[in-house]
């Protein structure tokens, strides 16, 4: 920009003074102009206002910072597809071969080493943290901070680096899991059980699939497992760990699949009206809820009324059968394993897709009906002998001698997500002429369904030492609470729960 501006300006004869020419020279500012400054100055000839020109550059150094922020998030998770870890430099290799994984140190030493060194090299969200620490603490592997680990004196100069790691782990195994080698303790490593028990069992009640999807529950351990593989942690399980992956895979495929039918043979039409025709859980579920009774649910996805049930039966059964005559029986519980699914070859044929012109128009119209053959695995297929009663352990004795196989009904749609092999924990209602329904379906798990006993220590803690003066405590409670009193209330409340289940019949004959 010229520092000299000429202006000329010209004026009318009836002005007092003509000014013909008017020269003014510019001075340079005091101080510099910054280089936004400077720019826009020279795009347009209008000085702007020092204020506004500040904002502008500060609001195109908050841009920059941003830019320059996220160039140091440009390093990987440790999660891409079919990543397992970075190459290993010949120093590394021979340190993990002959100290960190070496074949002679025990496996449960080798796998807390894995398991520490995997955690540093992964970037995890909390999402993932959450289903890694499930997934180890499910196999066995203690999770937080270490009993007795506070004394360690940091400030040791002979302490190296595998001290400090150890000491301030927060994945360890515990001492009594060092016997593994013969085969002979209470723990065995078995990496294709606990991912069909984890998968299977465990992950569908903890998490929600709609949240949290099987594909993501798999795909980090599927990493982790390369992991392990990767740098030769536990050649002796390599085609354990083979099959662990396969699992995966199924679970991947069967998982939606699952979702759907679970969510048919929860709102089965069928069942609900046979159920609450006959006086099973739904009847009592009805009954114990106002707001379906006040017609709040008119589609009848919770809940249904006797009324309705009938209508939907006389519908589906055949005009031969009275449905009057018969009554509830029992109702068993029970583990079914789908064999044999069985629809009929036109749905539109027959009595159970007759239509029903008492149907109110809102109301839903009679399912069209198959069966499947399931084999009964007994109901108590998670517990240990040791657990179970004389009287149970016959029963459960007789069952795996004995099997029993049911033939029973299912909506056509649901029949159409259920492969052979699903499992289906349910309450199998029989009437007096024989005929069986599902009562009512408690889960649905899938086919590479598996049981662990390590359910059952989830919420499981080291006993704490006895406290002696707890005796001397539970006497001054006893001198303050009126013990009659007391045991009248915990009569009444087994009373209660004798009556509500002598209503529903519940056995397990």
């Amino acid at each position: 920009m010229a520092d000299n501006i000429n202006i000329v300006v010209s004026g009318g004869d009836d002005m007092t003074g003509k000014l013909n020419e008017m020269s003014v020279n510019s001075t340079p500012a005091s101080k510099p102009y910054s280089t936004e400054k400077r720019i826009l100055e020279e795009v347009n000839p209008i000085a702007i206002p020092p204020s506004v020109a500040d904002e502008i550059q500060q609001k195109t150094k908050k841009k920059k910072s941003k830019k320059s922020k996220s160039k140091t998030n440009r390093l990987g998770s440790g999660f891409e597809p079919g990543y397992a870890d970075a190459p290993l430099t010949p120093e590394d290799a021979i340190l993990e071969s002959t100290e960190l994984y070496a074949p002679s140190a025990d496996f449960a030493a080798r796998i807390e080493t894995c398991i520490q060194r995997y955690r540093a090299r992964r970037r995890m969200g909390s999402v993932q943290a959450d289903i890694f620490t499930q997934y180890i603490k499910f196999g066995g592997i203690s999770t937080g901070q270490k009993q007795f680990g506070g004394g360690t004196n940091f400030d040791d100069p002979d302490l190296d680096t595998k001290d400090i790691r150890n000491a301030t782990a927060t994945d360890f195994v515990d001492g009594d899991k060092f016997d593994l080698a013969g085969g002979e303790g209470k723990w065995v490593v078995d990496w294709t059980g606990i991912i069909k028990a984890f998968l299977g069992d465990f992950a569908p009640d903890r998490w929600d699939p709609e949240k949290v999807s099987m594909t993501t529950i798999t795909d980090l351990l599927r990493n982790f497992i390369r992991y392990v593989r990767y740098h030769n942690v536990c050649p002796e399980y390599e085609e354990d760990m083979q099959a662990a992956l396969e699992v995966c895979n199924v679970a991947d495929e069967e998982s939606p699949q699952i979702d759907r039918v679970t969510t048919l043979v929860f709102v089965s039409l069928f069942n609900k009206a046979m159920s609450t025709y006959y006086g099973g859980f739904q009847r009592t579920f009805w009954d114990n809820n106002e707001d379906f009774r006040d017609g709040n649910d008119p589609l009848y996805q919770t809940g249904m009324p006797k009324e309705a049930g009938e209508r939907i039966l006389k519908a589906v059964m055949p005009p031969s059968v009275d449905i009057t005559t018969p009554t509830l029986k029992n109702v068993k519980c029970t583990l079914l394993e789908i064999l044999e699914i069985i629809i009929p070859s036109s749905e539109g044929d027959g009595p159970e897709n007759a239509p029903n012109d008492s149907t109110p128009a809102e109301e839903p119209a009679a399912p069209a009906i198959g069966r499947f053959l399931a084999l009964d695995l007994g109901a108590y297929p998670c517990t240990p002998a040791e657990d179970l009663t004389p009287s149970e352990q016959a029963e459960a004795a007789r069952q795996a001698a004995h099997p029993l196989t049911y033939s029973l009904p299912m909506e056509v749609t649901a029949l159409r997500e259920l492969r052979p092999g699903v499992k289906i924990w349910a309450e199998i209602g029989t009437l007096s002429n024989g005929t069986q329904w599902l009562d009512r379906v408690i889960a649905v798990r899938p086919s590479y369904w598996a049981w662990a006993a390590n359910a059952e220590l989830q919420s499981w803690k080291e006993p704490r030492e006895w406290d002696k003066g707890y005796e001397t405590r539970l006497e001054m409670e006893d001198d303050v609470v009126d013990g009659d009193a007391m045991v009248g209330k915990q009569g009444e409340e087994e009373g209660a729960v004798a009556q509500v289940e002598g209503e529903r019949m519940v056995t397990f004959e």
